[in-house]
């Protein structure tokens, strides 16, 4: 399992929240300086390509145990 926190800066908290509630359980929302962050944890990292259709940049990926809940 993996813990992923991506950073979108052309889109809003509102409509990255609608792309990742369609694909995406347990996942959290942030704004810092015009930026909009998420993390959010994926089985695979196959599981990225799900998110094509939106532009991010990934600036954190941390293996974690199948049991982590924050």
């Amino acid at each position: 399992m993996f813990k992923v926190t991506i950073k979108c800066e052309n889109m809003k908290a509102e409509e990255l929240a609608k792309v990742l509630e369609r694909r995406i359980s347990g996942f959290k929302i942030w704004l810092y300086e015009n930026t909009t962050y998420a993390s959010f944890k994926l089985k695979s990292l196959n599981e990225l390509k799900e998110l094509s259709n939106i532009r991010f940049e990934c600036i954190k990926v941390e293996k974690v145990s199948r049991f982590w809940t924050s």
